[in-house]
């Protein structure tokens, strides 16, 4: 006959037909032969139910109903009569102001009233004519036309950016040109027969009789001003 130990905690136990261990009490595996069904079926067991009060989440809880102060349904009846009083005032409005129109129409259709034949209406010296109305101005003097600027003194290549004509018979043209300030000074100076030249502050004056040549910038490019038929410059 052998010693039977415990599976559990290894304790001997006293007899080998023991069901318990005397140690930790957990059954030996005669108890658990004698004691299992390997012919039981395994079935549907029901979940337990839980023990305790049912969740009082918010999906859960029942809706709180609240009394109606009596407080609330007196502001109610207030708004309800406010409401009321102010289309009753508004439908007035409208009717007053319809009327004021149709009044303000009537009033402003004029009044129709026959023509007063003039004319003698008794015995008297007969009536003046009309005075004589004044003859008409004579027209204005024709005024010649004032010549243009010539267009053999406009720079190859400029573009025009001004036309005018001044008091006096002055004809003035402005240009624009890429070419640099100097280079067309020197032109205008070889082109004209210059009585008069002046360069200051990198502007250059020219003057030939009745035309005068105003050159102005740099190198990225000049103005020129060209004036012609000027009085002053006739002398």
């Amino acid at each position: 006959m052998g010693t039977v130990f415990c599976d559990n905690c290894g304790v001997s136990l006293l007899e080998e037909t023991a069901k318990f261990c005397r140690a930790c009490g957990k059954p030996t595996p005669l108890s658990e032969a004698a004691t299992k069904r390997f012919d039981q079926q395994p079935g549907y067991q029901t979940p337990t139910s839980p023990v305790g009060p049912a969740p009082t989440t918010p999906a859960y809880m029942a809706p709180i109903e609240f009394a109606t102060a009596p407080q609330t349904i007196d502001l109610n009846r207030k708004r309800k009569r406010n409401i009321i009083l102010i289309a009753s005032m508004l439908s007035l409005m409208i009717f007053a102001l319809a009327g004021l129109l149709i009044f303000l129409n009537f009033e402003g259709t004029p009044t129709l009233t026959p023509p007063v034949l003039s004319g003698p209406t008794g015995p008297g010296p007969p009536p003046m004519p009309p005075p004589m109305s004044p003859p008409p101005p004579p027209p204005p003097p024709v005024i010649e036309t004032p010549t243009r600027i010539d267009q053999s003194l406009i720079y190859p290549g400029s573009r025009q950016t001004m036309s005018s004509t001044q008091e006096g018979g002055t004809n003035v043209l402005t240009l624009h040109s890429e070419d640099a300030a100097s280079k067309v000074a020197k032109w205008y100076a070889a082109k004209l027969k210059v009585t008069a030249n002046v360069s200051l502050a990198g502007q250059t004056f020219l003057k030939a009789g009745d035309i005068t040549v105003m050159v102005m910038g740099g190198d990225g490019g000049a103005e020129i001003l060209l004036t012609q038929g000027s009085k002053d410059s006739r002398r």
